[in-house]
């Protein structure tokens, strides 16, 4: 009897041996991304007996919708590797994620204070910052052999080639998240940050700097420095994106996606941060932000705990970034000589030194369409910019009053 006794414990503890932990994350299994978090995993069984089942959800709508079902459930992800930091206002609403300020107290120092303002949530951290991307000035050497140093410099260049047929530079002029830099560049701004939360009574679309902000990209539309497709919702992100690659464009904004592209087509590109504006001040994008972060109904935290804590370490960050050209949100990587002699992650790096996290609260969603639909008809004329402004800080008043309601 005893003898089976043993052999019970025996087997009873090698089953309690043998974890797993799920871990959902939004890369595809054929990205460099999703093959490098899933060689950390290995490494992490092998130190630790505890296995990881990735599961992956490309499409972000459904893994919303499943995560809301699943999470409560107790059947969902232990741990979200990694996730875009715009969802967390309305999965804490929801009960999903696990505020981790007291447990990662020490983890959170180590990374760059714009990336932790995107993953704050009411003035809590729900997560580990991992990746950051924004928008930056991508040039064609072919045309410009050292960048600008400011907007002065991109215009003087725009109007020697627009004499070649080459425009100087491109970017979807007549969407919010591409124009967002110059706006906040020149003091205007969604929410008021403070206090480690947005304010949403206080919005700053109409205030002086927006307005100026408005009347600077006109006047390059009226100048033919932006070509006024760039205004046009239809066609503005394919001539941007077409003019760059095909060589016909000297400078595009956009973000590290464009890379691939523009290189498969023989462009050969730099990247830096956007220069200064005529107001001397840095133009600042919004900044997206991939998370990990822990769902608050698992009933693995601490391995969840564990395994975020070692695909965050110093090597495993600066191997994930090299492996990937992303820039990651730990400064020590970011720091490191290995990154600074890599020109496309440094150039990324630099510019995400003057981003701002787009804000993770769910009244966002009340402020694209509205601010988007307004652009051209200040850009072309038909209104006038400050009356629309406060026309649309007018709106924006009435939905968000309307959705607390």
């Amino acid at each position: 009897m005893k003898k089976y006794l043993v052999v019970f414990v025996l087997i009873f503890s090698l089953l309690g041996f043998s974890k797993e932990l799920n871990v959902w994350t939004c890369y595809g299994e054929s990205t460099v991304e999703y093959k490098n978090f899933e060689a950390m995993g290995k490494m992490f069984e092998k130190e630790t007996g505890i296995k990881i089942k990735w599961i992956p959800i490309t499409d972000l709508t459904d893994l919303d919708s499943k995560l809301r079902v699943s999470a409560p459930a107790g059947v969902g992800p232990d741990l979200l590797v990694t996730v875009p930091h715009d969802s967390i206002g309305k999965w804490v609403k929801q009960n999903i994620l696990k505020p981790v300020d007291t447990i990662l107290s020490e983890d959170l120092k180590n990374f760059t204070e714009s990336s932790l303002m995107a993953v704050r949530y009411d003035g809590k951290a729900y997560g580990l910052p991992y990746t950051v991307e924004s928008v930056g000035l991508v040039y064609n050497k072919k045309y410009v052999s050292q960048p600008p140093k400011d907007w002065n410099e991109i215009i003087q260049i725009s109007e020697k080639l627009k004499s070649q047929g080459i425009n100087g530079i491109v970017f979807p002029a007549g969407e919010a998240y591409h124009m967002y830099c110059i706006l906040r560049g020149f003091g205007g701004y969604i929410f008021k940050w403070e206090n480690n939360q947005y304010n949403i009574q206080d919005i700053g679309m109409n205030n002086k700097g927006a307005y100026q902000a408005i009347a600077f990209l006109k006047e390059l539309f009226d100048r033919g420095i932006l070509s006024k497709v760039l205004m046009d919702s239809s066609s503005m992100h394919s001539f941007s994106t077409g003019a760059f690659e095909e060589g016909k464009a000297a400078f595009q904004i956009n973000g590290p996606w464009v890379i691939p592209g523009a290189s498969k087509m023989g462009i050969d590109c730099g990247v830096v941060p956007i220069p200064e504006l005529p107001n001397g001040e840095m133009p600042k994008p919004f900044m997206g932000v991939q998370m990990i972060a822990f769902n608050n109904y698992s009933k693995n935290q601490a391995d969840a705990l564990k395994f975020a804590r070692f695909i965050t370490s110093h090597d495993n960050m600066l191997k994930f970034a090299l492996d990937t050209n992303r820039v990651v949100a730990r400064k020590s990587v970011i720091d490191s000589q290995e990154i600074k002699k890599n020109p496309l992650i440094s150039g990324w790096s630099q510019q995400a030194v003057y981003g701002e996290p787009m804000p993770n609260i769910p009244e966002m969603s009340v402020v694209w369409t509205a601010w988007k639909d307004s652009l051209p008809l200040m850009y072309s004329g038909k209104q006038d910019i400050q009356k629309t402004l406060d026309e649309l800080v007018e709106v924006l008043h009435n939905k968000l009053k309307m959705m607390q309601e």
